[in-house]
């Protein structure tokens, strides 16, 4: 059990863990509504992510349960990396591609999100929170994107092409 703990605290910390008791992970896990998810981070070794298992995602219309909601700057910047990066929508949206920073920030600004809000919110807000993954040149999708559902991609999936950058 503490194995267990230990590995659960660090891919929440981290985003994701490189190594540990995966099966007593999983079993504490799924006793919190819980799932760990295996992720391949961009041709390297596979990692470990928490996500939520099926039926026990937020439900952000409930207000028992508190949904951290993305303001509109960050939301506007993650729905662009998902468009640009998903480019092959029978696979999941995680890994993805990897696209240029530049081309992430034109296709956002056209939308009249400012160029320097952006930026701060790729840098801070969606890279803190794993679900982008960025260079000083390039961006993609991040680990917390890997750990979906696949209700939640298979939703995501009906609209993806009228995401900003989808058919770029």
């Amino acid at each position: 059990m503490p194995e267990a703990a230990f590995t659960l605290a660090a891919m929440r910390a981290g985003g994701t863990y490189a190594t540990g008791d995966r099966s007593s992970a999983e079993a504490v896990a799924a006793k919190l509504g819980r799932r760990v998810v295996e992720v391949e981070a961009h041709g390297s070794t596979a990692s470990l992510a928490l996500g939520f298992a099926d039926g026990y995602e937020p439900n952000p219309g409930e207000d028992v349960f508190s949904v951290r909601r993305l303001s509109p700057i960050p939301l506007v910047a993650l729905a662009t990396c998902i468009g640009l990066c998903w480019t092959e929508l029978d696979q999941p949206p995680y890994p993805g591609a990897a696209v240029s920073l530049d081309l992430v920030l034109k296709v956002a600004t056209e939308l009249g999100a400012p160029h320097s809000h952006l930026l701060g919110a790729l840098r801070n807000e969606l890279t803190m929170s794993r679900l982008v993954e960025m260079d000083e040149t390039t961006v993609r999708l991040g680990p917390a994107v890997g750990a979906w559902t696949d209700a939640q991609v298979d939703a995501l999936r009906r609209f993806a092409d009228s995401l900003p950058g989808a058919n770029v």
